[in-house]
């Protein structure tokens, strides 16, 4: 069991991305953010004090605004023309054309069917993670929430 990095409560935890960070938390926990996927841990390599875990998450791609801009001009579309099919404000389209906007992974998903291309990576990610202490005293987000509330 592993230690939810939100309120500190040793569960099995899930992936999730809360307020642009992605951490592990507990399925209580998960509820402030968007589940990516459950950990799995492969328990203590040999020699290591800590946990290894291995995840696979997925992320926008680097140059996802060169992606769509040649796509949309390989077509000889308008920007208008791509928002119109795929149901999004042409200012969206500007925005992620310009780099200004990464595009959610709903609005990625439809430009990957409309064109054809790929702005979804799928990223695994190995670490090492210290074993959890027990609580020793030492505050979580979680506390100092219930602390503020008080």
């Amino acid at each position: 069991m592993a230690q939810c990095e939100i309120c500190g409560k040793e569960t099995s935890l899930v992936n999730a991305i809360v307020e642009g960070t992605t951490l592990s938390v507990c399925t209580n926990c998960a509820r402030f953010g968007n589940v990516l996927q459950p950990v799995r841990s492969y328990g203590k390599p040999k020699g290591f004090g800590g946990q290894f875990t291995e995840q696979e998450t997925e992320e926008i791609v680097e140059d996802y605004a060169l992606r769509v801009k040649d796509a949309r001009e390989k077509r000889n579309m308008k920007q208008e023309d791509v928002a119109r099919a795929i149901a999004e404000k042409e200012s969206v389209i500007h925005k992620i054309e310009s780099g200004h906007m990464e595009p959610s992974f709903a609005i990625a998903k439809k430009l990957e069917h409309f064109f054809g291309i790929r702005l979804i990576a799928k990223v695994k990610v190995s670490s090492e993670k210290a074993e959890p202490e027990k609580p020793s005293g030492s505050m979580t987000i979680g506390d100092i929430i219930k602390f503020r509330k008080e």
